[in-house]
């Protein structure tokens, strides 16, 4: 594996998320939990229409091995994205006519409206990002990620005085300076190549499998992640929903960062390594890196209590500690999985794929329409992020046959990486055990030090091990 290439992507990503992590305090002081309520449960709407804005083409970019099929599969992508976006404010328009005692109790009255801009934004984004990833272009990749997400916190809380409105403009001003970084590369390939009509609608044709089986499975995972913040806002209100949405937000902030950057840079290789038949070490080492900077962080949010949450977001936001302790299985599950998910797209087994979501999707539901009934979040918590490690255990297990890796192999790589990191913790673990007696802090900070001092040695590990490739 290229260890540099995905320390391209990893040092944007890392710096990106440094800066959002930096300014969460500001914000979460600036803001309510119903004010960041109401900004998620609009990023859940269009999450939801985005993930179908080019009918997933998008994904289909890196598979041509002509540059100028590419380049076709991006234009014919952005045709349909218009289309999308003209549909998506007819959509809007006729939610808030015929709905709008409900869009005003979810907090949705002047935010909806936004939603086509948004969508013609992050589509736009997404197509000329998976190009970008397609000609190895790193390092434009990384550093569109950070300036992106500094122009997104920097506008948020500028413009604080609107409310959850300045949450979404900051969104918007963040995702069209990454747009327009990512263009001025890609306009450059655009100009020396003649573009045919006839050639893209040859290219829809050809990976039509992708609008056919990968938009609903992508629609059924959006809507997996959606159908949470809209049921706690209509159940619990956007309080609840916001407090949700923040312990959502520090656990895929993190160390989302590293599974987005080996994740997209996965995306790049996966077919080479597929014809070199080295899929199976690919994926091996994957798993094992991203359970190696995991499993230390997830089981010390288990042990983190709910004054560290009051000291660095405010007194608003204690409860987030509960939340987070009961999200972080499913959390952890699709960190190590998701990238490796991408698997099924690059061999085009869609409808696998479709059907695993599909799953995932009733599975979700149910378990929130039954926890629902005893209007207790923290069951309905438990429940929904149960029933959702089941599911990306599933999907590992098939991945695995697959690639042909042993499932043994692998649960002791997984095995070896947990029993490090509880080592790691003991000192936290044996305080909460009383065995030590002292100031948590002291214990805290300890730990702390282990974790870091592990992690800089995986690094050099990982660097060395590219030196000797």
């Amino acid at each position: 594996m290229n260890f540099k290439n995905i320390f391209k992507l990893l040092s944007g990503n890392i710096l990106a998320q440094l800066i959002t992590i930096l300014f969460i305090p500001i914000i979460t002081r600036l803001f309510s939990p119903a004010d960041f309520g109401q900004y998620t449960l609009f990023i859940a709407i269009l999450g939801f229409f985005g993930v179908i804005s080019c009918l997933r083409y998008e994904i289909a970019i890196s598979i041509p091995e002509r540059k100028q099929d590419a380049i076709h599969l991006v234009v014919g992508g952005s045709y349909i994205l218009i289309g999308m976006v003209l549909i998506s404010s007819i959509i809007v328009t006729f939610a808030r006519f015929l709905f709008p005692l409900e869009i005003g109790k979810l907090g949705l009255t002047t935010n909806l409206k936004y939603i086509p801009l948004g969508l013609l934004l992050l589509g736009t984004y997404n197509l000329l990002s998976y190009y970008a990833l397609r000609e190895k272009n790193y390092s434009i990749v990384a550093q569109t990620k950070v300036a992106q997400v500094s122009f997104i916190s920097l506008s948020q809380i500028l413009f604080h005085n609107f409310g959850s409105k300045a949450l979404i403009l900051g969104y918007v001003i963040g995702q069209t300076i990454g747009s327009i970084s990512l263009f001025r590369k890609f306009r450059k390939d655009l100009l020396v190549t003649k573009i045919s009509f006839k050639r893209i609608k040859e290219l829809l044709i050809e990976y039509k499998n992708f609008p056919l089986y990968s938009t609903w499975g992508a629609m059924l995972n959006n809507l997996g992640q959606s159908v949470p913040i809209i049921l706690f806002s209509l159940f619990f209100g956007t309080k609840i929903a916001g407090l949700y949405a923040l312990s959502y937000r520090l656990l895929v902030v993190p160390l989302g960062t590293v599974s987005s950057a080996v994740s997209s840079y996965f995306f790049s290789i996966a077919r080479e390594q597929i014809a070199n038949k080295k899929i199976d070490i690919t994926i091996f080492q994957i798993i094992s890196i991203l359970s190696k900077l995991s499993f230390p962080f997830f089981l010390l949010l288990l042990f983190l209590n709910k004054d560290i949450y009051i000291l660095i977001f405010g007194d608003k936001w204690g409860e987030v500690a509960t939340f987070v302790k009961i999200l972080v299985p499913w959390l952890g599950c699709v960190f190590v999985i998701s990238p490796i998910s991408m698997f099924m797209e690059i061999l085009e087994h869609q409808g696998e794929n479709l059907i695993f979501q599909i799953i995932l999707f009733m599975s979700r539901a149910l378990a929130i329409t039954y926890g629902l009934f005893n209007k207790d979040i923290i069951f309905v918590l438990s429940l929904f992020s149960s029933v959702s490690v089941l599911c990306w255990i599933a999907l590992l297990i098939r991945i695995l046959v697959l690639s042909q890796l042993k499932i043994g192999f692998v649960l002791l790589e997984f095995f070896k990486n947990l029993l490090i990191s509880l080592i790691l913790l003991l000192p936290l673990i044996f305080y909460s055990l009383d065995i030590f007696s002292g100031n948590y802090f002291f214990y805290l900070i300890i730990t702390l030090f282990f974790i870091l001092c592990y992690y800089v040695w995986i690094l050099k590990g990982m660097r060395k091990s590219e030196n000797v490739g």
